[in-house]
């Protein structure tokens, strides 16, 4: 004999995670910003779409895109270039590629350099497959740096943060004019190449490294070039 009741409520909880899917689907829908123009905010919460490649011309200290608290961004596979600054973190925030976010001219010459920001992150900064090329500060990290398959070449400054911890992964940070790798709270390096920058790794205290390659670091008590003694056995 069929319980009709039973038949019944499940009918109803059926209907019910059906409308759910549907709210949900909606509010991710409804969360996604295309970056289609130059100096757009992306609101707290809500993932920006970069759906083309975009040139931004503008003045000094602006910044091409801004994320609210707890925004993303993905960079869709286009690059975001600017003749100012590049992403500003107003909070939290993570930048996923591939892509890249580049300065329409170089902020390093062996004569000058320009305070540029390829990510300023007032909070935590989260980067997977972006490509950083041509800033004075390819990060400016205030809370915690995390990064994952990126490349950085061709900067005054590579990945740099405060004294919260900088976490690098599977990443090239190679031939920058100054730092590779810099902060002053702790500083881990795994399965990276952090090579030709003036120093590669500077840190406040002794950086974790594992399977990874580096020459010269700063800020231990050691002789240099490799004054914590991490880069000769990595």
């Amino acid at each position: 004999m069929t319980d009709v009741r039973s038949t019944g409520a499940g009918s109803r909880l059926k209907r019910l995670g059906s409308a759910a899917a549907v709210l949900l689907f909606t509010a991710t829908i409804a969360h996604a910003v295309d970056i289609t123009n130059c100096n757009q905010t992306v609101p707290a919460g809500a993932t920006g779409v970069l759906v083309a490649d975009l040139d931004c011309s503008s003045g000094y200290g602006s910044y091409a895109v801004t994320l609210s608290k707890s925004a993303r961004l993905q960079l869709n596979g286009f690059a975001l270039r600017s003749n100012a600054n590049g992403i500003h973190c107003l909070g939290s925030c993570r930048i996923t590629g591939p892509g890249e976010v580049a300065r329409t001219e170089p902020s390093c010459t062996s004569e000058s350099s320009i305070d540029t920001y390829g990510v300023f992150g007032d909070g935590t900064v989260k980067l997977d497959r972006v490509t950083l090329t041509s800033w004075g500060y390819a990060t400016w990290a205030s809370s915690r740096l995390r990064a994952q398959r990126v490349h950085v070449s061709g900067q005054c400054l590579g990945l740099v943060g405060n004294d919260a911890r900088i976490v690098v992964r599977g990443s090239t940070i190679t031939d920058n004019f100054g730092l590779g790798v810099a902060g002053v709270g702790p500083v881990t390096v795994i399965d990276s190449t952090v090579t030709g920058n003036f120093i590669d790794i500077m840190a406040g205290r002794r950086p974790r490294i594992r399977t990874s390659t580096c020459e010269t670091s700063g800020g231990g008590a050691e002789s240099p070039p490799d004054t914590w003694g991490i880069c000769s056995n990595p």
